[in-house]
């Protein structure tokens, strides 16, 4: 394996920033992008330089922590690598390199070699004040070795109700590399993305917020009425389209479940994945979904992060957000290239396209967007015709001010 030029820009970005400043570096990779070799990569340039060299590598769920330590066995098959994840069943603490669990290494800091470097996957989820685990595991890390840094990596350097992780108040301080993912797109890197907003959404001027986001048992009650003709909608357009491997994103378990029998009536075998279902089951029916036996899965907050089915050729948002990183999430399960897609459907039954702009040119960026009335096609309001179905956009009349007659048509 060999970095392609943007992930070599990262590696030498992260070094140089390590090498010559105080502070903790982050890296933003979109979803795809290929997070887990540039770790690898960067340890072995470590290790190389400096054998005395020691890290661990945290993550959020097993899966990541074995994507992790197999991609750094790819890169470097001889690596010193032990594992650290009571759902791997592997408690190894003598290699030099730990990819671990950090639900079950949070608090064994002090019981492990002093390290040089923690890496930190999926970094947005550190809390940005207070206590909690990856604070716990880097406070007594810290203990062990006042000079041992961080590197964050993530798809998403920000959190809802917080804004930027980085912050020189922050563990993670500053961003040192950051690719574009319309860059990465273009360049033939990252599957290229379609949107299509939905006829039937649902109504949500009476849901309530928490945080800045909505909260659960409000937000359910608007969304759940609508499932059966959003479904309906949904698997015309799947139908039509011939996509294979569709993500359905959920508001709770019961609505998953509703959806799940939804897409059952129209003879699609769509499993529904929550945090209540059991470890083997819910690994079952991953693997069924990656080797092509499901169609489609529906889920709640399972396949947000970590879920890399190079297959996903449309992703069904029926769980309106407020927060764009978990937006950003959703839609990226869709961004790996795979032989058997030319593009990625997002179909958008919860509006989040409208608040939160294209995932290639969020709305920070103040994108706008125009929905085709044809075929629905969700695109750039500077275009003049829709890029799917070739209708033309209507333009908009400006009434001339008072005493002015020269107004003319924008769009």
């Amino acid at each position: 394996m060999q970095p392609r030029p943007f992930q070599a820009e990262a590696i030498d970005a992260a070094d140089l920033h390590l090498c010559t400043k105080d502070t903790n570096p982050c890296i933003v990779l979109p979803t795809g992008a290929g997070k887990s070799p540039v770790i690898a990569w960067l340890i072995q340039r470590f290790k190389q330089q400096y054998p005395p060299f020691r890290c661990c590598v945290l993550a959020h769920v097993k899966e990541l922590v074995q994507q992790n330590a197999e991609k750094m066995l790819q890169v470097w098959p001889d690596a010193p690598v032990g594992l650290y994840a009571a759902g791997l069943r592997k408690k190894q603490t003598r290699q030099p390199i730990t990819f671990a669990s950090i639900d079950s290494i949070n608090s064994k800091a002090k019981d492990i070699d002093a390290n040089h470097l923690n890496i930190v996957d999926e970094a947005h989820r550190i809390p940005l004040r207070g206590e909690g685990k990856y604070r716990r595991f880097i406070a007594d890390a810290t203990r062990a070795n006042p000079k041992v840094r961080v590197l964050g990596m993530t798809a998403t350097a920000y959190r809802l109700g917080s804004g930027d992780i980085c912050h020189r108040d922050h563990i993670l301080n500053e961003v040192c590399y950051e690719a574009n993912v319309k860059d990465l797109i273009d360049a033939g890197y990252l599957c290229p993305l379609r949107s299509k907003t939905a006829v039937n959404t649902a109504d949500l001027a009476g849901v309530k917020t928490r945080g800045g986001e909505f909260i659960t048992s409000s937000l359910h009650n608007a969304v759940d009425p609508v499932v059966p003709e959003a479904v309906k909608e949904s698997v015309q357009i799947i139908n039509a389209e011939n996509r294979q491997g569709v993500i359905y994103f959920c508001v709770d378990v019961n609505h998953c479940n509703h959806v799940s029998r939804e897409l059952r009536r129209y003879g699609i075998d769509a499993p529904a994945v929550t945090g209540n279902t059991p470890r083997a089951e819910r690994d079952r029916i991953s693997q069924r979904f990656i080797d092509g036996h499901l169609r489609a899965i529906c889920n709640v907050n399972v396949y947000t992060e970590g879920f890399d089915a190079t297959r996903v050729d449309a992703v069904a948002l029926m769980r309106p957000t407020q927060s764009m990183g978990l937006f950003y999430q959703m839609v990226g399960r869709g961004l790996r290239l795979d032989d058997r897609k030319q593009d990625c459907l997002i179909l958008d039954f919860a509006g989040n396209i409208d608040r939160h702009g294209p995932i290639d040119r969020l709305a920070s960026e103040g994108v706008k967007l125009v929905t085709c009335e044809g075929c629905r096609e969700t695109f750039s309001k500077a275009l003049t015709h829709c890029p799917e179905c070739g209708l033309e956009v209507p333009k908009v009349e400006i009434p001339a001010g008072d005493g002015d007659q020269s107004a003319t048509p924008v769009r």
